[in-house]
């Protein structure tokens, strides 16, 4: 349990998910004089991707395989302390302005490169054995990058990672005099609160309806709060790199076709199967009703899902929970209020390529919206 924890700290977490998914094929980086590999993953987007997503462009590449969902491998350099996009192979390699991607300030030139500065966060690399990929990696990079711009990066060899499991054992990590080690440890922890920023992403709000418990699905991306920062996550009083680092998640109660703010909190955690919280003021994220204990959410518009049901423990695995959704209903909400609501059976079959012909053209918009949801949903049928 020890190392399991320890290797969440220092950000080595690709071995985790890789149990569950097919690994994914890294792109490359050059840097420190070696060309290493750069993975991405649900903890780790990669910096390509976050440039779309930010810009609510189109993402114009299909999934090459299971091993390369994100449909490209992209190329890059860290030059002078900038980290700069050379290259994207698709189905042909294209330089990246050929795909439209191009930096958002345009004084930092090198080449033909593109200098990344919409991008922020952690990248996660790895410096592989040349004699054999698969075997055990000569060193792990973890980079801390602001706008484009390297902050601080560390390199940890095996030795590295038995020093601080060695320090972890006696309890020492956190009071360690090595100063090397302790930049080391400091960067781990922001590598983990990036991860976790990351995954927990698509934590569902909650939801109080017909006084039962439910999950409030929204068709967003991402979480309503940080819609606001969409393009610069850094901009989030609680983004990885502050002590305190979590995606706002909402508790909310439905009554009289209103729908009201309870709570909110910080979701937090690397755990597949649980989801830790963390409580914030609601003054966070709406000042102008700071010590109210309740809001009407008159500036909630849009379609939403709505699973009723219950947490279930997992029989194989003691501890370990996931949501079964009992009853599910969606619902437009128009200034705070629920305008329409359709009922959905999740007992019945579907032909997903070929909808039933008696559903509305409504019902159909919703099915679309929210497929993927439902077909999690329906999968344990």
């Amino acid at each position: 349990m020890k190392k399991f924890i320890l290797v969440i700290l220092i950000g080595m977490i690709f071995s985790l998910f890789s149990l569950f998914a097919t690994e994914q094929e890294p792109d490359w980086i050059e840097f420190d004089g070696k060309e290493l590999a750069l993975h991405t993953g649900w903890g780790h987007p990669s910096p390509m991707q976050t440039y779309f997503s930010q810009r609510e462009i189109d993402y114009p590449f299909q999934g090459m395989s299971t091993a390369n969902y994100r449909g490209h491998i992209a190329h890059w350099k860290i030059r002078k302390g900038k980290l700069f996009l050379k290259e994207v192979v698709a189905h042909k390699g294209k330089k990246p302005k050929e795909y439209g991607i191009k930096s958002n300030g345009d004084s930092v030139n090198y080449k033909s490169f593109v200098f990344a500065d919409w991008f922020s966060g952690i990248i996660d690399c790895v410096e592989e054995n040349p004699e054999n990929r698969w075997a055990e990696p000569i060193a792990n990079y973890v980079i801390l990058v602001r706008h484009g711009n390297i902050i601080d990066y560390q390199r940890y060899t095996v030795k590295d990672k038995e020093e601080m499991q060695k320090l972890y054992e006696a309890g020492e990590l956190e009071s360690s005099t090595d100063m090397s080690m302790e930049k080391k440890v400091e960067l781990a922890k922001t590598s983990s609160k990036y991860a976790s920023f990351y995954f927990k992403m698509n934590t569902y709000d909650s939801l109080t309806f017909k006084g039962k418990s439910a999950r409030f699905v929204s068709d967003k991306e991402i979480p309503y709060f940080l819609e606001p920062y969409k393009s610069d996550f850094l901009k989030w009083k609680y983004n990885w790199e502050n002590d305190t680092s979590g995606v706002p998640t909402v508790v909310w109660e439905i009554r009289k076709k209103k729908i009201y703010l309870k709570d909110v909190r910080l979701a937090v955690g690397l755990g597949l199967f649980k989801t830790n919280f963390i409580d914030i003021d609601i003054s966070e994220v709406l000042p102008e009703y700071s010590g109210q204990d309740e809001i009407f959410g008159d500036w909630v518009n849009g379609d939403f899902m709505i699973q009723i049901g219950k947490e279930v423990e997992n029989e194989y695995y003691p501890g370990m929970t996931k949501f079964e959704a009992e009853e599910v209903i969606f619902v437009s909400i128009e200034n705070g209020k629920i305008r329409k609501k359709y009922e959905f059976d999740i007992d019945q079959e579907i032909n997903w390529r070929d909808l039933p012909s008696d559903w509305s053209p409504e019902m159909r918009d919703m099915i679309e919206k929210f497929s993927s949801h439902l077909y999690s949903i329906m999968s344990r049928y």
